[in-house]
């Protein structure tokens, strides 16, 4: 993604392919902030107790500065509807697909990583493999789908939109993801509340969630589909449930098209006073209160912080999960990225370094690599500089749409695109969403056509023109030998694996070796070199392969588990016993050995 992006940025930059709308301020400051974090995620390689692993956050950070650099430079003054319908039809393909994989099957392939964390295998996850990930999505879909339903200019699509709905609103309930249920009502509130038109938005998603409630009910008094089981029933029940979801998407359509002139004419009788919209703001704070407190939020908070407890499955699967209190461990995800946060208050303890903070400092028995948390850790990595550029992006962006909602532009199309971010937002708060682009990307697509000039045509552009464009190949060309660097890599190692299996040692070594050379701060490769050589007899340099691993990545137990394993070989019973020690003080709460215990993210 980032060769691609920052190829198809610089090429459009020399050849002069991109509209010439200048660039506005909003856009340049959110860009700086992104390439602030990316400089920052480069600098605390300084520090980081794993370069390879910050190498890979400063190639993702890349990224997602090359997207929004594209689409800035791509969208042109006052068009956003198509990148916005463009993002609708590919989140709604997810959706399908998604469900698809559940309802057939043996069609479509369902995801491996519930097998891989040893979590139910009946939580929709394909073909993202991670079934937060597809709730994040289908929320997004939701909302963009919404937004058609009351803004398309056909009174066809408005219908067909709404009659989509119910499909990726059955992916959320098949994900059982609290996170994706939270992350649809900040997007929907967003939507509403910036949006005009609020009573036609309300009417096509109200019949498209009619429709949804259909099919959840149909879904819940299945016993043997949500179970996930591969028996006779369950595919009945599941070929049923597809008929139904047919179905019920037609009827939605139909019934969306029969009202379309009376949603399209809904308005408001009257704008209320101002004492009036006083009085309902009252009232609804009030409400909220109340709620609170009957939801007995100690109680609450107790059960999340409870370690988690194993899902009982089967039909009480996707209830008993969107019901629960419980933070399947997120609450200790938190807990130690704020106390590596503590520990280094200034700079964090370097990019991609959480892992291994957890491997020594968790508190679950469990492998996890990220902190379940966008905001969580980057504090915890880059400190509160890295925090502030998170929170500077987003609120640039927030504060630019309601700056522009205020100009009269398409609000319609505005409030979409800010749901967009916001549902990314939120489900990035509670979830490793940072790391999977089809979730994050839109959030950056919807950032740039914020700040950019598709919704801001006349904006007043940066002072020097020259000199971001200066700057912007500059950081391209960055990005795509950073690329290029991280995919050689990989095929390197790769090809080295392969000729181990062949038995070509002398090939494998060479390969790992020109890995190295690409990435000489990456411990992998001297890994790699070190048990080669290991299997080669040549002990001597197994140990100084060894020896220039551990000092690229001390803090990782994987490479103290394979410094154990050399040094038995060589006859070193003191050092092999001094590795064991090192590689299980690293990971105290799963030992090396045998990988025990719930494994996730």
């Amino acid at each position: 993604m980032a060769i691609l992006l920052w190829v198809a940025v610089i090429l459009g930059l020399i050849v002069g392919v991109w509209p010439r709308a200048p660039v506005p301020r909003p856009a340049l400051t959110a860009g700086a902030c992104l390439a602030g974090l990316a400089g920052l995620t480069a600098l605390s390689m300084t520090w980081a107790s794993d370069d390879g692993r910050a190498f890979t956050e400063i190639v993702r950070v890349l990224t997602y500065l090359g997207l929004f650099v594209a689409v800035v430079l791509a969208s042109g003054s006052g068009r956003p509807r198509p990148w916005l319908l463009g993002l609708a039809f590919g989140l709604t393909m997810v959706a399908a697909l998604a469900l698809g994989s559940r309802l057939e099957p043996s069609i479509l392939p369902t995801s491996e990583v519930a097998e891989t964390i040893r979590e139910p295998e009946a939580l929709a996850s394909f073909p993202l493999g991670y079934w937060n990930a597809v709730a994040a999505c289908a929320a997004m879909a939701i909302v963009l789908l919404g937004w058609l339903a009351a803004s398309a200019r056909s009174r066809w699509t408005r219908s067909i939109a709404a009659g989509l709905i119910p499909i990726p609103a059955l992916d959320i309930f098949l994900t059982s993801s609290r996170g994706g249920l939270a992350a649809l009502a900040a997007g929907v509130v967003v939507m509403v509340a910036i949006g005009p038109r609020r009573l036609t938005v309300a009417g096509g998603l109200g019949l498209g969630m009619l429709g949804a409630a259909v099919l959840v009910t149909r879904a819940a008094t299945s016993p043997s589909f949500l179970a996930g089981a591969d028996t006779a029933a369950a595919r009945q029940e599941g070929h049923i449930l597809l008929a139904l979801t047919v179905l019920t998407v037609a009827v939605v359509a139909v019934l969306r098209l029969l009202s379309d002139s009376r949603l399209q004419g809904a308005r408001l009788a009257a704008r209320p006073s101002r004492g009036a919209r006083r009085a309902a703001v009252a009232v609804a704070a009030v409400a909220a209160i109340l709620a609170i407190i009957a939801a007995s939020p100690a109680e609450w908070l107790s059960g999340f912080a409870a370690p988690s407890q194993a899902p009982s499955g089967g039909a009480e699967l996707a209830t008993s999960r969107l019901a629960s209190s419980t933070g399947n461990g997120r609450f200790q995800y938190w807990e130690a990225g704020l106390s590596a946060f503590a520990s280094r208050p200034l700079t964090g303890i370097g990019a991609g370094g959480y892992e291994a903070w957890w491997g020594e400092h968790g508190s679950l028995p469990a492998t996890v690599r990220d902190a379940h948390s966008l905001f969580v850790e980057t504090l915890a990595e880059l400190g509160p500089l890295g925090l502030l550029l998170i929170l500077a992006f987003l609120a640039i962006v927030a504060v630019t749409a309601i700056r522009t909602h205020r100009g009269g532009t398409d609000r319609a199309a505005l409030g979409a695109a800010l749901a967009v971010v916001a549902v990314g937002g939120v489900a990035a708060a509670q979830d490793w969403m940072w790391e999977i682009p089809a979730v994050f990307g839109p959030v950056i697509v919807g950032a740039a056509l914020l700040t950019g000039p598709a919704f801001n045509p006349r904006a007043a552009g940066g002072r020097s023109r020259f000199g971001v464009g200066v700057a912007t190949l500059l950081v391209g060309w960055v990005a795509i030998l950073g690329g290029i660097a991280g995919i050689l890599t990989e095929l390197k190692l790769n090809a080295s694996r392969d000729a181990v299996d062949r038995g070509d040692l002398a090939g494998a070594a060479q390969d790992a070796r020109e890995a190295g050379a690409l990435q000489p701060w990456a411990a992998a490769p001297y890994l790699q070199v070190a048990q080669i050589q290991q299997l080669r007899g040549d002990l001597p340099g197994a140990e100084q392969a060894m020896a220039e691993a551990i000092a690229r990545a001390p803090d990782d137990w994987r490479v103290w588990f394979v410094a154990a394993s050399l040094d038995a070989g060589t006859g070193d019973v003191q050092g092999a016993l001094d590795a064991t020690k090192r590689a299980n003080r690293l990971r105290p709460t799963v030992p090396y050995a045998g990988d025990a215990g719930r494994s996730g993210r």
